[in-house]
């Protein structure tokens, strides 16, 4: 007895840690750092290595691994382009403690972003407010992208990845009122989804589609989403996968009052969803297993 019983307070001890993690927490609002230092100036623009200099935002770094590049403390309006554009670069950097805002395009033919990333490797976003943008944060084509502890709140779109980016890291967000909160789509592959707080989207919380495999999205909230348009409807999705395999979906909390998670075209839509909860309002019932809706081509209820 006296050799189990510390076995059975090492397994209760694991068990423990596992629950305590198992969903955010309420207050994952990742905020600005230090709102005192901003300072306002023009968009900025850094297209390869060479122009991570001090006219384009950066205040230090060596764009090493150990020394990164360092653009922090701006206040930033998107409403003419980009607010920060970099573009065909290698370098480490880190964007943190930034306000990008009012990012809407005037036409559908000029979408503005608070930060867009075109074939961009190993950086880092922190510690930003995104808002009012039509996209907060976009990438396309890059790898080795870290965003933690970001606020997005009030654009289309809060982050997307698209057109073959790799190992992405979504993680301690917050997103509040967004139309989607995360989106992967076109070939974005060894994503990792995590811990991120997303709330009141109008249509959508994260969505995976076209030919996205091996992400894994897990330990989210995905709660009060909407039908675009119908304001306190709450009939939106959490999660939707579309046209997509092999991802890893696990342990979020989808709260929607019908379907919490939708999946498309998915060619073995078992494996893909594992253990998730959903809240189901209408009903009033927390669900241990998460109820999913998918379409013909999924044949699963």
């Amino acid at each position: 007895m006296r050799r189990i019983l510390p076995l059975i307070i090492a397994v209760t001890i694991i068990f423990s840690g596992l629950t305590v993690h198992f969903w955010p927490p309420e207050d994952i609002e990742g905020k600005l750092s230090n709102q005192s230092a901003l300072t306002n100036r023009s968009t900025i623009v850094i297209d390869g290595d060479s122009n991570f200099t001090t006219a384009n935002g950066v205040s230090s770094g060596t764009g090493t691994s150990d020394d990164p590049y360092i653009i922090e403390n701006w206040k930033i309006s998107a409403t003419i382009s980009e607010g920060i554009k970099i573009q065909n670069t290698n370098k480490h950097f880190i964007i943190r403690n930034c306000w990008i805002q009012g990012g809407w395009p005037d036409d559908d033919t000029t979408p503005d972003r608070g930060i867009f990333l075109d074939k961009v490797t190993n950086g880092i976003i922190t510690n930003n407010l995104l808002e009012n943008n039509y996209r907060g944060v976009m990438g396309r084509e890059s790898n080795s992208i870290t965003l933690y502890n970001n606020t997005f709140n009030g654009n289309a779109d809060g982050i997307g990845f698209y057109e073959g980016s790799r190992n992405i890291t979504i993680r301690n967000n917050y997103f509040n009122s967004n139309s989607v909160g995360v989106e992967l789509e076109s070939d974005t592959d060894l994503c990792l989804i995590a811990n991120n707080s997303i709330r009141r989207s109008l249509g959508v919380g994260i969505m995976i589609e076209f030919d996205c495999e091996n992400n894994i999205i897990e330990y989210n909230d995905c709660l009060d989403t909407y039908r675009e348009g119908v304001a306190n409807d709450q009939s939106g999705e959490g999660i939707r996968l579309y046209r997509s395999s092999g991802n890893i979906i696990r342990y979020n909390n989808l709260g929607c009052r019908l379907w919490p998670f939708v999946m498309k075209d998915a060619p073995d839509p078992k494996r893909d969803v594992a253990a998730c909860r959903a809240i189901r309002e209408r009903v009033g019932t927390d669900m241990s297993l998460m109820p999913v809706h998918i379409d013909a081509a999924g044949n699963v209820d």
